[in-house]
């Protein structure tokens, strides 16, 4: 299960090129039988703060819950 919920946050980390100086959070958990990201991004100055989320039945692969995490951020990083 750990490993389902990590592959959805890093692979929206890896996504935007999260690093030490960019406002970014990612944070899944399963809940009844479903994958529930949620992230937040902004500008490395900390404006344009955009948030988002995702709730899928829960993934049957890491590869599943990494394709999660990569839609939400092309979805932020768009908006």
């Amino acid at each position: 299960m750990v490993g389902v919920v990590v592959s959805a946050e890093r692979a929206f980390m890896k996504r935007v090129g999260g690093n030490c100086r960019m406002p970014i959070a990612a944070y899944a958990v399963r809940e009844a039988g479903e994958l529930f990201l949620r992230a937040f991004l902004a500008e490395p100055d900390g404006t344009k703060p955009r948030r988002g989320e995702r709730r899928v039945a829960w993934p049957t692969s890491r590869e599943d819950a990494r394709r999660v995490g990569d839609d939400l951020a092309a979805e932020l990083t768009r908006a």
